[in-house]
């Protein structure tokens, strides 16, 4: 903002602006002056404050900022997994067996997250667990899924309007974006994650079974 006066920098000096009229420039000129004493009384007002206060500011601003940056990841990564969630993997997150992507799952009642692949039953088994025990008015669940390579429990075994499917908890798993190889993630909701999954098509699924 300073250079803007060319050479004329010292506190004393003086400087003469040329330009045509209706050019512009003069307008342009006075916004530079203004923005040069906005800039030093934003100095002299960070000078004078307290270092704590200095400090605790620096802080606010930079978690502000790391916040802005992960809605704007979260945003982005949930317009591409829209257009293809097969850039999503799910990993055991004992094992890290490849579990399924992203286009595998459906979501029933917006909280259920099933699995509808045909090929996702070779990679879990199944054992009864009285303690997941549950029944509802459209599903009922008593069995747990678990990884047949290494054991640890995947989810449940839900029956859903008489049709079985496994019930994925994502606290199971590791999560990771193909697109950005930047790591794996964990979850311990599904509500965390940063994109949305389809809603199970009922119908489609019973027709093409």
């Amino acid at each position: 903002m300073v250079q803007a006066r060319g050479r004329a920098r010292s506190d004393d000096s003086t400087y003469a602006l040329v330009a045509n009229e209706g050019s512009g420039v003069l307008e342009r000129e006075n916004v530079n002056v203004y923005r040069e004493l906005m800039m030093y009384e934003a100095i002299q007002k960070v000078q004078e404050m307290p270092e704590e206060e200095y400090k605790k500011q620096i802080d606010e601003k930079q978690l502000q900022n790391i916040m802005e940056h992960k809605m704007k990841k979260k945003k982005s990564l949930g317009k591409r997994m829209k257009s293809d969630p097969s850039i999503v993997t799910f990993h055991c997150n004992t094992c890290s067996t490849l579990a399924c992507t992203g286009q595998d799952i459906q979501v029933i009642e917006s909280m259920h997250h099933v699995n509808v692949a045909d090929e996702f039953k070779d990679l879990y088994g199944v054992r009864e667990n009285q303690a997941l025990q549950e029944k509802c008015l459209d599903y009922q669940t008593n069995e747990e899924i678990y990884c047949r390579n290494c054991g640890q429990s995947w989810g449940t075994l839900m029956v859903h309007r008489a049709v079985s499917l496994p019930c994925l908890s994502i606290r199971n798993f590791t999560v990771s974006n193909n697109e950005t190889n930047d790591g794996k993630s964990t979850y311990k909701k599904w509500r965390e994650v940063p994109f949305k999954l389809p809603r199970f098509d009922y119908i489609k699924y019973v027709e093409s079974h």
